[in-house]
């Protein structure tokens, strides 16, 4: 019995997960052991070092793996879309096309329109210049009788809004 008392009063060091010592007496709880050793400290950390890098060298690899599966449906969406893109893009360079050919055409007309508006210009320059109304004033109280107004047939309307004047009723006699 003294033996066996013996025995289970020794300490005794086991290694534990986390590679601590620990002292067991009996049924006492644990206690860390006393020696302190740098180098198993050193040790830890470069073997937690290694498992991070390890853990994310991992995650990399699944992120890449991930990135480069594209199920059939991913693929019939993208072409989808990019085929959807090239309509859009086409559809949009055709209109532009349009609206070029349409300034082209208008510039075309508005040179068509000066040159025809400068023609008409000159044509008209040209009938007044030709016209001499001291001639046609002749002409009509001579050849076909006419004669001037006299003051009292001279009825001034002033207009306010505009450069001319309907007439609505007869003009009423003095």
């Amino acid at each position: 019995m003294e033996k066996s008392r013996a025995s289970s009063h020794k300490r005794k060091y086991t290694k534990t997960k986390n590679s601590r010592k620990y002292s067991v007496d009996g049924n006492v709880v644990r206690h860390v052991s006393p020696a302190y050793d740098p180098s198993e400290e050193k040790r830890r950390k470069e073997r937690e070092g290694i498992r991070r890098k390890r853990t994310r060298r991992n995650a990399v690899r699944r992120n890449r793996e991930k990135a480069m599966f594209m199920s059939a449906s991913y693929v019939l969406f993208l072409a989808i879309c990019v085929l959807v893109g090239a309509i859009f893009t086409t559809l949009y360079v055709r209109e532009q096309v349009k609206l070029n050919d349409n300034k082209k055409q208008m510039t075309k007309l508005q040179s068509t329109y000066s040159e025809l508006k400068v023609d008409n210009d000159e044509k008209y320059k040209k009938i007044e210049s030709s016209v001499d109304l001291n001639h046609i004033k002749e002409v009509a109280i001579n050849e076909y009788g006419m004669k001037n107004a006299r003051p009292d047939q001279i009825i001034t309307y002033s207009v306010e809004s505009s450069n001319y004047m309907n007439q609505y009723s007869k003009i009423p006699e003095k």
